[in-house]
């Protein structure tokens, strides 16, 4: 393997443009949590501690029972409150819509680009074949034409002669049934 920089960062390159987009979708899922997170601290604070008088009408009231007097207090939200409570969750919901349908679309373009690829390596192993060659044959074992002669090979047998490597069955066999015969 080679460990040249300038190999790892061409190739970190190649990986980050290939996960670009995976990334910008994991990016907007976070951004999402993080505003459902915000908006519901929030509301919980706003609406736990109910004793704001800018979010809050608050009213002091006296009550007699049976020659007992006392006091209660309510407090209800404003209608803006309401109103900005209610805004901010259709937002919410909109955002998570736009998020769903952005990982929608990237599936749908992830599986259109495995079918390309399925397709193209059919076209190249058509066009292979059409050359008279398979997908795993590498190609420097394969002549680069069709009509080339093979290359003859010798080797050297047990009694010191030359003999080509396509002649060798037949000579080891004669020889074989020379030895049977005598």
């Amino acid at each position: 393997m080679n460990n040249d920089p300038s190999d790892y960062q061409r190739i970190r390159a190649y990986a980050e443009e290939r996960l670009k987009p995976m990334l910008r979708l994991r990016r907007q899922r976070t951004i999402w949590f993080i505003h459902m997170l915000i908006f519901m601290v929030t509301n919980f604070l706003i609406y736990a501690t109910a004793d704001s008088p800018l979010l809050f009408n608050i009213q002091d009231h006296q009550y007699t029972d049976n020659g007992a007097q006392g006091w209660f207090w309510t407090s209800t939200p404003y209608p803006l409150t309401i109103i900005v409570s209610l805004i901010w969750f259709v937002g919410l919901i909109i955002h998570l819509f736009s998020v769903t349908v952005a990982f929608r679309d990237e599936g749908a373009i992830q599986h259109e680009m495995s079918k390309a690829t399925e397709f193209e390596k059919l076209r190249l192993s058509i066009e292979l074949a059409r050359l008279g060659r398979t997908v795993d044959e590498p190609l420097l074992q394969t002549s680069q034409w069709k009509n080339e002669k093979p290359k003859r090979t010798v080797s050297l047998t047990d009694d010191g002669e030359l003999v080509a490597n396509d002649e060798l069955p037949d000579k080891l066999l004669r020889q074989n049934t020379n030895q049977h015969e005598g």
